[in-house]
This record gives structure tokens, sequence and C-alpha cells, in this order.
């Protein structure tokens, strides 16, 4: 759906407006995640497909877990080959200033019915599965109780770094430290250094016990609080609680669907 709206992006690692542009959507990277469908409460199915199919192109009742979201969304060389030749003279009419910005994905698992994006090649998808997963209050703190690891297939994702995951379009800034150093994410969520088998998601071990995904410091607070902390501590640097890579391990874990 057509977005005229301009959004403002701002200078490397600064509050300060470096411009505003057209929000093209697209321009995501999905590496290493675990994406978990859970059943669908009988209430929402019709929500969702009245949402869906009313021809406007908005899905905000969307429920299918996984990458499918950006179906019809171009890959970089298909996005790429629109601007062959002179200001894209060599390749054939279309609206290419205006189309979606290409994604890339890599390393995602799909379980229990979650989706790959239809462009997806690198991935692994177990639909049959009976996975539990819940979060529970301990007196130590916030536990994370699951037989994910059960049906996890073994499969390694290569480690990802800022020279894989590039330069973000609108703001042309690579994805970096504060202090303008390339990232690595070779760490887990624990700070575990990873080894080969690169698993996906924010753990590096099969797990068969439940375990404690929360900061000590921050086991008084709910997980619904601390996903919205993290996402404040990113947008506040002068406040922050929790270094950049905590932070960053904290978004991973939450962008994995499953967890």
């Amino acid at each position: 759906m057509d977005s005229p709206q301009y959004t403002p992006y701002h200078l490397p690692h600064r509050t300060e407006i470096a411009g505003f542009m057209t929000f093209l959507h697209g321009d995501a990277r999905f590496y290493n995640n675990i994406f978990l469908q859970r059943p669908l409460r009988p209430a929402l199915k019709p929500v969702m497909e009245a949402m869906g199919g009313d021809g406007s192109g908005w899905d905000d009742g969307n429920a299918v877990v996984g990458t499918c979201a950006y179906n019809g969304f171009p890959t970089f060389e298909e996005w790429d080959h629109e601007f062959d030749g002179y200001c894209g003279m060599g390749s054939p009419l279309s609206d290419r200033y205006y189309i979606h910005l290409p994604v890339w994905t890599g390393g995602n698992i799909f379980l229990g019915g979650a989706r790959p994006w239809e462009k997806e090649s690198d991935y692994t998808e177990v639909v049959d599965t009976n996975i539990d997963i819940a979060v529970e209050q301990k007196e130590d703190g916030w536990f994370l109780s699951t037989n994910l690891y059960e049906y996890l297939p073994e499969k390694q994702g290569k480690t990802i770094n800022t020279q894989i995951l590039g330069m973000a379009f609108e703001p042309e800034q690579r994805f970096e430290n504060p202090d303008g150093t390339e990232i690595t994410f070779d760490e887990t969520w624990f700070g575990k250094k990873r080894n080969e088998n690169n698993t996906p998601g924010p753990f590096a071990d099969s797990m068969q016990e439940s375990l404690q995904y929360l900061e000590t410091s921050a086991s008084k607070e709910s997980p619904k609080r601390m996903r919205w902390s993290a996402c404040w501590i990113t947008s506040a640097p002068e406040k922050r609680t929790r270094s950049h890579l905590e932070t960053q391990k904290w978004i991973s874990l939450c962008s994995s669907a499953a967890l």
C-alpha cells in the first residue's frame, strides 16, 4: 500500500535529524532466528481474514508467524536490476523509485506452521511439532520453560557482522557499535562465545531444563516491561542501564518469534 508519509532519519549514533524520506518498506534483515507458530485462537482467525481480505493492503490483523509478511518484496538482485543502465534505462519500465526495498534472510528456522518469505532459500522448516513454551516467574528470576530444543534441527548459521548486514538504505549508515567499530554477533544472550556450530536463536546449547533469560538485576520486572525497556534504552543512550551489546542480544531474543 502506498505510504506518502515522510519519516525522519538521524545522524549516526545521534538524535539530530539528518533528513526526511518516504517510507518504502523493506530494507529488512532476518538472520539466524527461530520462528514458532503458536495455535491460533478461533476468535482471531475471522478477524485476521477480514482485515487482510478487503483489498486495502493493510495486514494489521496478521497472526501468521514468520518472514512470510515480506512476500512480494524483492531480493537485492531483483531490486538492483531495476536500475540497470543509466537511471534504469536498461531495464523494463517500472515505478522503480517507489517500489519496496529488498529483504535479506538466512539461517532461519520455522516451526509448527511458521512460514518463510517466498524467496527465502537458506532456511529449515519443521511443520509437525508439539512444542511447549512459557515464561515462568520464580523466586530468583524469570525463566523460559520449553522443550523447543528437542525439535530444533541441527543447523549451522553463519556469524553475522557489520559486513554481512551492509548499509541501511534511507540513512546510508552501517550497522555498527556506538563508537563506529564493526559489530560481530558471536555471543549468546548469556555472553557465551559461540562455536562453529552457530545455533540459531539467542542461545547456543540445547537445554532440557528451564532457562533464566533475564539478568538478575532485572528479575523483579515482568518480561513485557523489559521488552519495552530494551526498546527505550536503544533510543536513549544517555540513560542506558545495559551495554549496547546486551541490548542487541535482548532485541535478538525478542525478534525470534519462538522466544
